[in-house]
């Protein structure tokens, strides 16, 4: 009887040793999850940063080259009438800015022609009646 006791504490005490290292490994084991988890979600903020960087240069490469487009433009405009434009340098922000300065001009003298030919215009239906 005291044998088969020895025997069964010896029994246990194997059982509690291999319960002990089955509990190491599962708590090993949710670590790494816990661990696989973060990383999956970084890689997830990752991939998300490159995509909108990604988009970002694609925006900016458009941008650039409406910028680009439109310089050749005033540039262009600037060559072929230079005389329209007296002294004005070449630096793009310049021309663009004598260039917007040129239309307010117009669109006013435009605006006042409008008003004077109204106005004759009233002047010759008042004499026709």
């Amino acid at each position: 009887m005291i044998e088969q006791l020895k025997d069964l504490n010896e029994k246990n005490l194997t059982l509690q040793s291999q319960v002990e290292l089955t509990n190491q490994r599962l708590n090993e084991h949710e670590n790494l999850l816990k661990e696989l988890e973060k990383n999956t979600s970084l890689s997830n903020q990752t991939t998300n940063t490159d995509d909108e960087h990604d988009e970002l240069l694609a925006i900016n490469n458009k941008l650039k080259g409406a910028i680009e487009t439109i310089e050749a433009k005033i540039d262009h405009i600037f060559t072929a009438r230079a005389d329209l434009f007296g002294n004005i340098g070449k630096e793009t922000n310049q021309r663009l800015d004598s260039l917007i300065s040129a239309v307010q001009n117009q669109a006013t003298e435009l605006h006042e022609r409008n008003q004077v030919y109204e106005k004759y215009q009233r002047e010759l239906n008042d004499l026709q009646k």
